[in-house]
């Protein structure tokens, strides 16, 4: 066809790639998320995000001071669309259906802010087990490479679950927010992270549910990692 190829060689083809990252820059503006944006205490501190405990300082440092951080790419914009998609789906599926295999959903997608340190959080949900017991649930989705390097490092550091330790402070922080502002009658002991990957060149996806001991180490360390990027 004459008409396409002198598109193609003129080079008048749209560069969607930078039409993306126009477009999520866009989003991203319009649709601010009040409990991933940078907050501050009554003493001016500002507050760490319980998916930002264990990440970089440099751009907590950055955003706390309302300096631009380097941003995400459009790979990573994609996956985080997908991802809230995924949590949306879930949201919706616990507000229908609270109740399932003998299991009751107490809160999803509650968020709230601790009195003693600048932590603020936003946990997917917290579950009621059949036996009575609390469980701060998230979900997370991966690439099926993701699912086999997380395995892997599981295997090599000879942990007795598999899930990341990032996410194990998420969860962690979530539970002290719970704790703190009286959202549960007794500590949180366990997390279950369900992470849902895709398999490696297919259309089908896997689903499997880890559980983790939410320990005073956990604690500590979130506590730890906490004020000292607030200081």
């Amino acid at each position: 066809c004459i008409v396409r190829s002198w598109f193609v060689v003129s080079g008048l083809t749209p560069d969607f790639r930078a039409l993306f990252e126009r477009g999520y820059n866009a989003i991203d503006a319009a649709e601010k998320d009040s409990w991933h944006e940078t907050t501050f205490d009554e003493s001016g501190i500002p507050h760490v995000h319980c998916s930002s405990i264990g990440g970089c300082p440099r751009a907590y440092v950055l955003a706390a001071s309302g300096q631009a951080t380097d941003g995400n790419t459009v790979d990573s914009s994609i996956n985080f669309a997908f991802g809230h998609s995924l949590h949306k789906g879930l949201e919706d599926t616990f507000n229908l259906i609270p109740d399932f295999d003998g299991w009751k959903m107490q809160y999803v997608e509650r968020g709230g802010v601790h009195s003693k340190m600048p932590l603020t959080g936003k946990p997917d949900a917290l579950l009621i087990s059949p036996a009575g017991q609390p469980i701060m649930f998230d979900l997370k989705s991966e690439a099926g490479s993701g699912k086999i390097m997380r395995e892997k490092n599981a295997k090599f550091e000879h942990a007795t679950d598999n899930v990341r330790h990032e996410h194990k402070l998420q969860v962690t922080g979530g539970c002290m927010i719970y704790e703190d502002t009286k959202l549960v009658a007794e500590p949180i002991t366990t997390g279950m992270i369900l992470y849902v990957s895709r398999q490696v060149g297919k259309n089908k996806w896997d689903m499997s549910t880890e559980l983790f001991d939410i320990t005073p180490a956990l604690r500590a360390e979130v506590a730890r990692h906490v004020m000292h990027k607030a200081m």
